[in-house]
């Protein structure tokens, strides 16, 4: 159980650093999308090693079930990310240049 106390005691540090980085490199909806998503992946973070810890399980040396979680729990948080990034990136880009008078 020390492994997922130790995740969630250090969500509470990482997760306003995330908000910090993200508040000049995105938009305010973005910002929250990623905020918000990294509150809930890292909840499932704890929740997946707090069941591992449960199932009396080394953390080196998860079942199929756990791995299986994890990668799930891996590829959503890194399709989030990456939706919010591109999706931040094209709203900034669309906001910056000037619509086309030329009609």
């Amino acid at each position: 159980i020390r492994v997922a106390h130790f995740a969630g005691l250090h969500a509470m540090q990482v997760l306003p650093l995330v908000a910090f980085f993200t508040r000049r490199r995105m938009s305010g909806r973005s910002r929250t999308v990623v905020v918000l998503g990294a509150g809930f992946s890292y909840a499932a973070l704890f929740i997946l090693l707090l069941a591992q810890a449960l199932a009396g399980q080394p953390l080196t040396e998860p079942s199929g079930w756990i791995l299986v979680a994890l990668g799930i729990w891996a590829a959503a948080t890194a399709i989030l990310l990456w939706h919010a990034w591109h999706g931040s990136r094209q709203r900034a880009s669309s906001v910056s240049s000037p619509p086309d008078k030329s009609t």
